[in-house]
This record gives structure tokens, sequence and C-alpha cells, in this order.
């Protein structure tokens, strides 16, 4: 066995040792910085490459303008009927400069078809689709693409010099960029709806770890088979922890108008906060709708107690909504750690 297995074999030994309030606390606060430091961010290396694709487009915008000046001088000479040893020359420097046009085409072409490479090989097999579970690897490709569609957004004048002409070979290069922008365009749209349903079912389950409707079951199968006292305090024990859920909830609505978010979320996944905050608005409407809702019609299984007649009464579905309140809205105050 490697030294690193050993490490990790260790490691392993001493986390499964903690209490489960250690394990709660470092497994939430390791989560998190995994998810703020190495994940979430754009990686340092397609930073780096975009950093030489955005400076090669900047320098390539300049020569445009030389090239401009060159076919200009061109249209100039044949509009005088000059046939002059000056106009051959600016003929010899008009095919230099297509000459020069059409390889910084294919170069560039060569560089964004590599982010686009970058991006597929997230899903194709290697350490990534086996280190990373399907929402991470998501966070990945879209980050790449993200820092891609930048690039094409940003020098969208010079790329569509570039990427043009009037012969076979211009308008291959033409179909070209606009399969490269489809496909990005395209791909961002599909892990956009697959990350922020990944996302509404972290916090979903974040609030509501535990089943109302798994407790139910059990409490009706321990009732029917007559279990033993152990058996049966376990299970009440379960039915506690559900109804602390809706407490949870129902207070923090109460006390923010909205839900704060439990775990990061992606800034790139909307392009700016305020398509974020709309995000943000969605899940805790979702949350409480949908999920809170659907939780609480089960609580009338369940044989009733004096605690669970308060949550019944004083927290109904309708009594939450009237609480949701996005005015006082402030994600970088609000956010809270996971903890559970």
């Amino acid at each position: 066995m490697s030294f690193s297995s050993l490490s990790a074999a260790a490691a392993t030994t001493r986390f499964r040792q903690a209490n489960d309030g250690q394990l709660l606390h470092h497994s939430a606060h390791d989560l998190r910085r995994v998810l703020s430091q190495l994940i979430l961010p754009p990686s340092p290396e397609v930073a780096a490459y975009c950093a030489v694709v955005h400076s090669v487009l900047q320098d390539t915008a300049r020569q445009v303008e030389l090239l401009g000046a060159i076919a200009e001088q061109q249209r100039a000479a044949v509009a005088q009927g000059h046939r002059s040893s000056g106009q051959a020359a600016a003929s010899d420097a008009g095919v230099a400069a297509l000459a020069t046009h059409t390889e910084v085409t294919f170069f560039v072409q060569e560089m964004l078809q590599s982010l686009l490479k970058a991006a597929r090989s997230v899903e194709a097999d290697g350490p990534l689709r086996t280190n990373l579970d399907d929402p991470c690897r998501a966070i990945v490709e879209y980050n790449v693409l993200y820092q891609l569609r930048d690039v094409l957004e940003q020098h969208a004048a010079v790329l569509g010099v570039l990427f043009k002409g009037s012969d076979a070979q211009g308008q291959e290069a033409e179909r070209t960029l606009d399969s490269i922008r489809m496909e990005c365009s395209t791909t961002m749209t599909a892990l956009r709806q697959r990350l922020v349903s990944a996302w509404t079912t972290a916090v979903e389950l974040f609030y509501f770890p535990v089943s109302t409707e798994a407790v139910v079951a059990a409490m009706s199968s321990a009732a029917a088979a007559e279990a033993n006292e152990k058996r049966l305090i376990t299970v009440k024990k379960d039915v506690r922890r559900v109804l602390k859920q809706f407490v949870n909830v129902y207070n923090t609505i109460a006390s923010l108008g909205h839900l704060p978010e439990p775990v990061p979320l992606l800034l790139a996944l909307a392009g700016g906060d305020d398509v974020c905050e709309e995000v943000r608005r969605k899940v805790t409407l979702s949350i409480v709708e949908d999920v809170y809702t659907a939780e609480f019609k089960m609580l009338s299984s369940l044989p009733p107690t004096e605690e669970l007649v308060a949550v019944q009464t004083e927290m109904a579905p309708q009594n939450l909504l009237k609480l949701v309140d996005f005015s006082s809205s402030a994600p970088a105050a609000t956010s809270q750690p996971l903890s559970s």
C-alpha cells in the first residue's frame, strides 16, 4: 500500500471516530471550502489560457485596422487606374495580408476549439469523472464555457472580420464560428438547468433531511406490529426531528422573510448577481409552496401530540407564505454554513 493510501486510510479512520457534532461541523466546513476554493471558481489553467486568447484577439483587432488600410489603398489605386509599380507593391501587400488573415483565422479557430474540447473532456473518462460527482462536473464544464462565451462576446467585432469571406474558405470559417457559438450557448443552457435543479435539491435536503413520509410509514409499521418500547422511542425521536424541520423553516422565514443559501451558488450560473438573486427567490418559493406544503400534509397521518398539534395550528403553509418577504434579501449577509 502506498504512503498516500495509508494516509487516506488513517484520515478516514479518524473521520469516522469523530462524534456526530464534530462530523457535521467538519464535513460542512470542508465541503464549503472545497466548493468555494476548488470547484466554483474557474480553474487557474483555463483563466491563464483565456488571458492568452484575449491578448491574441486584442492584437488581431489592431492588425485588422492595418489590413483595412491596405485594402483601402488597393481600392483607391484601382479607382485611379494606376498600373504603376506602386500599385503592384500594394497588390503584393494585399496578397500577403490575405495570407496572414487566413493564418490568424486558423490559429484563433484552434484556440477557440481547444476551449470547447476542454469543456467536453470533463465528461470523458478520466480523473474528473472519477473524482467529481455530477453537479461538480457540471460546474467545471460550465466555467470553461462561461470563459469561452466571454471571449466570443468581448471580441465579437474582430471575430466577425476574421471568420467571414466570400470565398469557400471564408464561408467555411464563418460556419465554424457559428458552430462554436451554438454549441457553447446550447450546452450552457442545459448545464444551467442541471445546476439549478441540483442546487434546489441540495437546499431541499438541507432543510428537510428527514423524510416525513418515511417517518409516517415507520410509525404506522411500529404501531401495527406492536413494536417494542425501544423501537417506538426511536420512531418518536424521528417524529420530533421532523417537527423541528418545520419549526426551523418557519422561524427562518419569519425572521428573514426568505431562506438564506445553505450552500454557495455558482455566480457564473447566471452571469450576474441580479439573476442569482432571482434563482434564490425561486428556490425559497419552491421550498415554501411545494416542499413545505407536501411535507406538511403528511403530518395528519401521525398520532396527535401536543407538539404536533401546535405545529399544525401555528405553522400551516398558508401562514408561512404570508411571512415571505424578499425586500430585506442580502445574499452576502444571509449566507450561512452548511451544517446538516
